[in-house]
C-alpha cells in the first residue's frame, strides 16, 4: 500500500489526488503540529450534487480552501483540505463539494485497519534495513 493509497483509504474517498502531506502548526494550539493532507478533485468529481451525485452547472470559481477534519493519527490531529467547488444541481440548489461523508458504522474501525497496516508496512521496511546494515 503507498502512501496515496493510505491517505486515500484514511479519508475514504477515492475520486482525487494528493497534492501534498505534511505538517503545520494548530491554528488554536500553535504549540502542536497537525498534519495536514492537501487534495484536488478529479474534474469529473468536482461538479457534482453531494445529494443526487448529479453532474451540475459550477456555480461559481472556486477560491475557498476548505478542511475536513479526519481521525487522529496517534496524538495528531489530521486534517484534509480542498479547493471547494460550489455547484448548482436543478433539483437541490447550490451546494459546496463535501470530502467527508456523513456516515455511521464501522469507517473509524476501516481506518484504524488502514492506519496498523501502513504503520506496520512502515516498521516491516524499517526491521529490514536495520538488519541488512547489522549484516553488513
Amino acid at each position: 500500500m503507498n502512501f496515496e493509497s493510505f491517505i486515500k483509504t484514511l479519508i475514504r474517498y477515492e475520486r482525487m489526488d494528493l497534492l501534498e502531506f505534511g505538517t503545520q502548526k494548530d491554528l488554536y494550539h500553535p504549540d502542536q503540529d497537525v498534519f495536514v493532507a492537501t487534495v484536488a478533485l478529479w474534474e469529473d468529481e468536482k461538479y457534482r450534487c453531494p445529494i443526487c451525485r448529479q453532474k451540475c452547472v459550477k456555480y461559481d470559481r472556486p477560491k475557498n480552501v476548505k478542511r475536513w477534519r479526519g481521525l487522529d493519527m496517534g496524538q495528531h490531529k489530521f486534517f484534509i483540505e480542498c479547493l471547494a467547488p460550489r455547484c448548482i444541481c436543478p433539483e437541490h440548489g447550490v451546494h459546496i463539494k463535501s470530502i467527508i461523508r456523513r456516515s455511521f458504522g464501522f469507517r473509524n474501525v476501516d481506518n484504524l485497519i488502514a492506519m496498523i497496516y501502513w504503520r506496520t508496512s512502515c516498521l516491516v521496511d524499517l526491521a529490514e534495513e536495520l538488519l541488512f546494515n547489522l549484516m553488513g
